[in-house]
């Protein structure tokens, strides 16, 4: 399924119908991230707009739908990002106030289009953005590439919040390092997480590739066998801590609330900055441990110094292992449908 990061923007033709192009669009939209790359998204397009709704095949059974949303944001930057540049304006409407498993997430409706060029910047970036989670080279970044990253025009009410110092760094890799090993060791969350895990060999078209995850991996019968009888919660938790305290930024997105349509915006802004640090040749790394877990976020707020919830901790640099970045299979648009 790795096909589907080959994208010939030549092919666009604007003749095409509104359901051909949003499905032409649909093609970067699906190269978004997600937790566990479980692709949580399912599409209707209509006349003019195109509706997203959460896939029950994809969703995690635990937790809130945080980071499911968060996902979807992604989803809807690159489809708004890929439909600019072939000159064709969206905004996002109707998120409800409260969101179930089954509802509508949002609605992207078409408010105009242009005969600008097609602005490939747009579009490399999207094809080039890839998640690493291996280490980052520890120096630091260029004060041009912080300064363009922290002047990025982010979702209305999402702040970004970034650490540099290295006690600050240290003290959130701790909890992550708290997190991961709390995650993994409990039953359900591991369970949860194997339904999300597999070998290069096996082919799935979701999910996070053992090879992605650690260097030299031990062979199992399958990604779910590796993830329930040989990986190691507390090694696998001392590496998290590792990775984010030698990480040359760590940037938490706050807000000053918490709802569904915040989070898809925070999901959106969260995108939105790493298809700018893709144009740097950066990487991304995520954590979730110290945003979901309830004791541990009271935490993370103190060494923020800050009342703002916090909705999304990453991490940004060079990968010291180019190998463990590998993208990520996508599902073919029809089954977005």
């Amino acid at each position: 399924m790795l096909s589907a990061w080959n994208i010939d923007a030549s092919q666009f033709n604007g003749d095409w119908s509104f359901a051909d192009k949003a499905q032409f669009w649909l093609r970067y939209a699906a190269l978004a991230p997600s937790a566990h790359n479980n692709q949580p998204w399912r599409c209707a397009i209509g006349e003019d707009y195109l509706d997203i709704y959460i896939d029950l095949r994809y969703t995690p059974r635990t937790g809130t739908l945080r980071q499911t949303l968060i996902s979807i944001g992604a989803f809807i930057e690159n489809f708004i990002q890929a439909a600019a540049a072939f000159g064709y304006e969206f905004v996002v409407t109707d998120i409800p106030m409260s969101v179930k498993r089954e509802d509508r997430v949002a609605r992207l409706q078409l408010v105009g289009s242009t005969d600008e060029p097609v602005a490939k910047h747009r579009l490399e970036a999207i094809m080039s953005r890839h998640t690493n989670r291996g280490l980052y080279k520890a120096t630091q970044l260029a004060p041009s590439i912080i300064t363009a990253l922290d002047d990025l025009e982010l979702e209305q009410r999402v702040i970004a919040i970034s650490l540099q110092d290295s006690q600050s760094k240290e003290r959130v890799a701790a909890l992550v390092d708290k997190g991961v090993y709390i995650a993994l060791s409990l039953p359900p969350l591991r369970r949860e997480l194997s339904d999300f895990v597999f070998y290069q060999r096996e082919g799935s078209c979701y999910g996070l590739q053992v090879e992605s995850m650690v260097q030299d991996p031990p062979q199992a019968e399958s990604g779910k066998q590796w993830t329930l009888k040989l990986m190691n919660a507390k090694a696998e938790a001392q590496f998290s801590r590792k990775k984010f305290a030698s990480a040359p930024v760590l940037t938490v997105l706050c807000t000053e609330t918490d709802s569904p349509a915040i989070w898809v915006s925070t999901g959106q802004s969260m995108q939105r900055i790493f298809l700018a640090a893709a144009s740097y040749g950066l990487c991304h790394c995520v954590s979730a441990a110290p945003i979901e877990i309830p004791v541990l976020t009271p935490v993370l707020k103190s060494i923020l110094e800050t009342k703002l919830r916090p909705q999304v901790l990453y991490r940004i640099g060079e990968p010291v292992n180019s190998e463990f970045t590998i993208p990520s299979p996508r599902r073919k648009v029809d089954d977005l449908l």
